[in-house]
């Protein structure tokens, strides 16, 4: 079923504009509102989700719904989740008669994914100042996607991809949760009204869950929590001597983005988390 047609061109400002101005809407900074008017970045990105006829698709940040339109053109059956419950009228009114679509209007943050049937993919635009707590989500949730494809700020993309060394607290979680690639850089004014960086749209691949991995992440977390450390001091504050493995596996001095290479990471994970079975220590809150 094809959505209500909008009388403009929502890939161009001028279209926008006008669409909003016929709601008495307006782009709200409050939600990160930059609206995507470049047709390749739409299409690059139904591509990053590989077959989507008939698949379920989870899109946050609709906005208007120039990605929705595409998805539901190619055969998904779209969950949009939007916040903003101006941008909420326009999608129930293009798309709210199409079987294939449903909408959530609610934050992200608080969407219970466990309701989702398997398989699903995840798409969208995230706003720039929750992404780390979306990727975080996504990492820790039961119900993971089979593929996840996002817009995000460029440098935070380019941080996620990097190698041994230079590694985040969030990048070493990722790698470990899957594989990731930036599919697209985009320019800063390939939206309107244009943000003040560029951006990138990002595929991630989960991979098999490991065992022990709310222990892993855990790990990672205390071993970035103070970053000018090294990470055996790092862990031994809060594992104390009992954690045993730690001798052995660190070099002496060993810098926190060394160590937390990817493929010791596992290892290093699995020696430390040993003493979490028996009852003692008691271990301190570890804040994200």
């Amino acid at each position: 079923m094809e959505d209500r047609k909008i009388e403009f061109d929502l890939t161009h400002p001028a279209g926008i504009k006008h669409v909003l101005a016929h709601y008495g809407f307006l782009a709200k900074k409050a939600f990160d509102q930059n609206f995507l008017i470049e047709p390749h970045i739409v299409q690059a990105t139904i591509s990053a989700l590989g077959k989507i006829h008939a698949a379920r698709v989870v899109e946050v940040g609709a906005g208007l719904g120039v990605l929705t339109s595409e998805l539901l053109h190619r055969g998904a059956k779209v969950r949009a989740v939007e916040v903003d419950r101006e941008m909420a009228v326009i999608l129930r009114e293009r798309f709210g008669l199409n079987p294939q679509f449903s909408l959530i209007e609610d934050d992200i943050r608080h969407v219970d994914f466990s309701l989702i049937e398997r398989p699903w993919k995840f798409v969208g635009n995230l706003p720039y100042s929750i992404t780390g707590q979306i990727l975080r989500i996504l990492t820790e949730m039961e119900n993971t996607p089979e593929r996840v494809v996002l817009m995000m700020q460029k440098e935070v993309a380019q941080r996620l991809c990097e190698k041994v060394g230079r590694l985040s607290k969030l990048a070493v979680i990722i790698q470990l949760w899957g594989t990731v690639e930036i599919v697209v850089y985009v320019r800063a004014r390939s939206f309107w009204p244009a943000p003040r960086v560029d951006s990138a749209v990002v595929r991630l691949l989960p991979g098999k869950r490991p065992a022990r991995w709310k222990e892993i992440i855990r790990f990672v977390k205390i071993g970035f929590a103070s970053p000018r450390q090294t990470l055996k001091n790092n862990l031994t504050a809060v594992y104390g001597t009992h954690a045993r493995g730690i001798e052995r596996i660190f070099v002496r001095g060993t810098e926190i983005n060394d160590a937390l290479a990817r493929r010791s990471a596992f290892s290093i994970a699995r020696a430390v988390s040993e003493p979490l079975a028996t009852p003692t220590p008691t271990f301190p809150a570890i804040v994200p």
